[in-house]
């Protein structure tokens, strides 16, 4: 499958609305709730100014132009990205941005022969653009794998792993775990839906500040309910064991 990802949907939205990221599993409005009026809700005094530690971190993603548009297939470059704000500018193109074993696959290819097998692949998906002769620098490419003291770069939820992302997301909802085991939080995309993206940064944080709340007695503001407060009518799918 190939497929070229528009850049833009039709929306009869007033211009700078923040258009929320729904996520397949916990469909939650974090953009509304964030900048609600009502704020956040409150939490008591006597635990103010008390420490927590919220464990996680977030990345970000990519924005594109139009002509080619951001391309996602199953050939071998994968992921091809245009960049850049000027049309009268040169500018960038990620002929491939690849991971795990996907990523393996080019280590073997030197650049030249890299450069070819992605041009190759983009003229089968686009016949009638040439690629090639809009190139203008030398080109760089890097294999993580290859690179000294490479440690990985983000998490990737694989075919079985649903049950897991689902104790990772839901963990801040601790109301029915035993007592020894509530008051530590994560956030970050790797606890979310949307691993990799810094949406599923932003909405665990959310999540998390939501449980510190709860855990010291604190509630959401009524008008403006957080993600705990609708859980059990949003809650993603629990599949049996």
């Amino acid at each position: 499958m190939t497929s070229a990802v528009p850049t833009a949907i039709p929306t009869d939205e007033p211009a700078g609305r923040p258009i929320t990221m729904f996520g397949p599993d916990f469909p939650f409005a974090y953009d509304d709730y964030l900048t609600h009026p009502a704020g956040l809700g409150t939490v008591p005094a006597e635990h103010h100014g008390t420490e927590v530690a919220v464990i996680g971190g977030g990345l970000s993603g990519v924005v594109t132009r139009d002509t080619m548009s951001m391309t996602l297939t199953d050939r071998m470059p994968r992921g091809t990205y245009l960049l850049g704000n000027d049309p009268g500018k040169p500018a960038v193109i990620c002929l491939s941005y690849t991971w795990a074993d996907d990523s393996l696959k080019w280590l073997p290819l030197s650049v030249s022969e890299r450069v070819e097998v992605m041009l190759q692949s983009l003229r089968e998906i686009y016949p009638g653009v040439d690629v090639r002769k809009h190139l203008v620098g030398d080109p760089v490419t890097v294999s993580w794998e290859a690179e000294p003291h490479f440690m990985g770069a983000f998490k990737a939820n694989l075919p079985g792993h649903y049950r897991y992302q689902h104790r990772l997301f839901t963990h801040f909802k601790q109301d029915a775990l035993p007592e020894r085991y509530r008051g530590l939080f994560l956030a970050g995309d790797d606890v979310s839906w949307t691993a990799g993206w810094a949406e599923g940064a932003v909405q665990t944080a959310l999540n998390a500040a939501w449980g510190v709340q709860r855990h010291f007695g604190g509630e959401s503001a009524p008008a403006n309910p957080g993600p705990g407060d609708l859980f059990d009518d949003l809650a993603p799918i629990e599949l049996p064991d």
